[in-house]
């Protein structure tokens, strides 16, 4: 699963899954940004893939931490019959991971 990535770089990302006989995901291209709300210590984003609507409150901030949740949606959604992680288990470790890891 690729974030977020530049024109001349999904080129090289696409290659080497293609040299890897691996499949790959960009995950700007499958999930939709809607409503944004940020604070200093609080970020809020609306996402939505075919239907699947998401409402993400988030403890880091910053425009970046957009790309970092729609890629931690992607791979999820790639992860689906593998790892059985519920919705309601992404949403609340968006909303508690600065208290979960330390990270700030």
């Amino acid at each position: 699963v690729i974030s977020e990535y530049l024109p001349e770089t999904r080129t090289v990302f696409a290659e080497v899954a293609e040299s890897h006989q691996s499949p790959i995901s960009y995950a700007q291209d499958e999930w939709t940004v809607g409503a944004i709300r940020s604070t200093v210590d609080h970020l809020s984003v609306d996402l939505e893939r075919n239907g699947e609507h998401y409402s993400i409150e988030s403890e880091l901030v910053g425009e970046y931490q957009i790309s970092n949740i729609r890629g931690v949606l992607e791979a999820c959604r790639r992860l689906d019959g593998i790892l059985n992680i519920p919705k309601s288990a992404v949403i609340q470790g968006f909303a508690k991971v600065v208290t979960n890891t330390g990270l700030k």
